[in-house]
């Protein structure tokens, strides 16, 4: 069952995101690349901080990028056929996805070079770009999977457990993520279906987080808060923000 959802996401050129059972990992996707996150190393006998020293209070970032690939054109169709080959289970350790990732994308590779471009399950106007970029795929294409390694903040880990928090105040309501939040209000019509919005977000994951976790523990606590005042409210409880805007 997991495996067809993440086909069904990729082919919809969705974005979406799993988790390991035991919450050790998330692997996210989206139109940008994958991105597989590993949890937070807290205990000194953690094993993993014997083999990543730097680790210590940090989350892990792997990222593949889709700056490999070309055209829009070959990115979705490459990735809808690399998934299902992965068989990602959320029994699997992170360097197991990354293993299996890795080779399921050999192997499509190998198919794509072999069998053409009539292999990739596209729309038909896009065969002819994705024809010219297997002419040069030799060339071009890395042999591999490249993985960029990174050690981000721990709350921009985001365990399966933490869902998001729909929080209403006295004239807003806001969607608090455990990693981000932000909210808009609109303040002025220009005319011509122009309008400005003003808000506020987190200025950080762990910003996010301190607020997340407060409505964790008191649901209503925005409750006689109003949009004017959310500001006043966030500095109150020590939450740095960013002012947003936005035109639509």
């Amino acid at each position: 069952m997991l495996e067809r959802i993440i086909h069904r996401m990729a082919l919809l050129r969705s974005e979406g995101r799993i988790h390991a059972k035991n919450d050790s990992w998330s692997l996210a996707w989206n139109r940008y690349g994958l991105y597989l996150t590993e949890a937070p190393v807290t205990s000194p006998k953690d094993p993993l901080r014997a083999l990543d020293p730097d680790r210590k209070g940090k989350a892990v970032m792997w990222t593949w990028s889709h700056e490999l690939f070309p055209s829009q054109a070959v990115r979705y169709p490459i990735l809808s056929n690399v998934f299902p080959r992965a068989n990602i289970k959320t029994t699997d350790t992170a360097n197991q996805v990354r293993s299996k990732l890795e080779d399921a994308f050999d192997k499509h590779m190998d198919f794509l070079r072999s069998k053409g471009a009539e292999a990739i399950t596209i729309s038909p106007n896009w065969l002819p770009s994705v024809r010219e970029w297997l002419d040069g795929v030799s060339r071009a294409y890395p042999d591999s999977v490249e993985w960029y390694k990174s050690y981000i903040a721990p709350a921009e880990f985001v365990p399966r457990t933490m869902k998001p928090i729909k929080a209403q105040g006295k004239d807003f309501e806001i969607l608090v993520q455990a990693s981000n939040f932000r909210v808009y209000s609109q303040y002025e019509s220009h005319g011509g279906g122009d309008d400005s919005y003003s808000g506020f977000g987190s200025k950080s994951p762990a910003a996010a987080r301190k607020l997340y976790v407060l409505l964790q523990k008191n649901p209503s606590a925005l409750a006689q808060v109003t949009m004017n005042q959310f500001s006043t409210f966030l500095r109150n409880n020590k939450i740095p923000y960013d002012y947003l805007s936005s035109w639509h």
